[in-house]
């Protein structure tokens, strides 16, 4: 409730003094850019995996256990896509106090499961391999915040 009324008085003063909530773009140019090139690296791991005979489903079927439970390829690098075009630009465009360690926090997640599945054996001197180093190597450069 009290949540609700600060963004109504926030609103309010933005109206009466003529300005609006910056877009993302605007307020982190750098992050922003670096969360489109990730989308780039993540879709370019989907596409050799299915180039090199590693289909949606031979990816369901490669599981690492991490955090004591089992989670597929298919499932890492559909969160990882997922923190990608959603989480992340929804937490730049809020003004949550806590946003940026929250898209920090995930991006070590991510960072994470991506260095796991980069490890894995089965995909060990594979073109695979390859292109979960560079998207590891991606998240692990986060670009500094203001």
């Amino acid at each position: 409730m009290l949540r609700t009324i600060r963004i109504f008085f926030k609103a309010l003063w933005l109206t009466l003094t003529g300005r609006a909530i910056q877009p993302a773009a605007v307020k982190y140019p750098r992050l922003t850019a670096w969360v489109a090139v990730g989308v780039q690296r993540v879709d370019t791991v989907l596409r050799i995996a299915d180039k090199h005979s590693w289909e949606q489903a031979k990816r369901e079927r490669l599981l690492l256990h991490l955090d004591k439970r089992d989670i597929s390829m298919q499932t890492i690098l559909t969160a990882v896509r997922h923190n990608l075009t959603r989480e992340y630009p929804m937490l730049l465009e809020s003004n949550l106090e806590h946003a940026i360690t929250t898209l920090k926090a995930l991006n070590l997640n991510d960072l994470y499961r991506v260095a796991a599945l980069r490890d894995a054996p089965d995909l060990a001197q594979t073109p695979i391999r390859d292109a979960l180093a560079a998207l590891h190597a991606h998240l692990d450069a986060l670009p500094d915040m203001p």
